[in-house]
């Protein structure tokens, strides 16, 4: 594991998941298209209503959605650069916080979403349909 996806994934995944609260646990489980770690599981959950939220995410970025069987795993995936979005990874909000782009894109196709963390990752970088959620942050709960 490169310092990098380490630092991601202790960031980010860490925080909550059942699996272990630091790479080091050993549960670490490498991913094929991303940074980010194939066995994290959210386990934080606001119930209800919410379902599963992922503690290392910001609000706006951090739930799952409603308690589903098919939502227990990872929503995030985590990047040093931006990944190629296209009409099938169609990035929707998107925000720039402490060093890195956070971006929820949803595939239409597999109806599913997804939140992805970019180190050093840039708004503007972005398609100009996605909306910058700095401009409402405050209203989110």
């Amino acid at each position: 594991m490169n310092p990098l996806q380490k630092e991601m994934t202790e960031k980010f995944q860490c925080p909550g998941c059942v699996c272990g609260s630091s790479t080091d646990d050993g549960c670490f489980k490498e991913e094929d298209y991303n940074l980010g770690c194939g066995a994290h599981v959210p386990g934080t959950t606001v119930y209800p209503v919410v379902g599963n939220i992922n503690l290392g995410l910001p609000k706006g970025f951090n739930r799952n959605g409603p308690i589903d069987k098919r939502m227990q795993h990872s929503i995030i995936r985590l990047f040093e650069t931006i990944p190629d979005y296209d009409r099938f990874n169609i990035p929707i909000w998107a925000m720039e916080q402490d060093d890195y782009l956070f971006v929820r894109v949803y595939l239409p196709r597999a109806n599913t979403t997804f939140v992805d963390v970019i180190k050093d990752g840039k708004i503007t970088s972005l398609p100009l349909s996605t909306m910058n959620v700095s401009e409402f942050y405050e209203e989110i709960d």
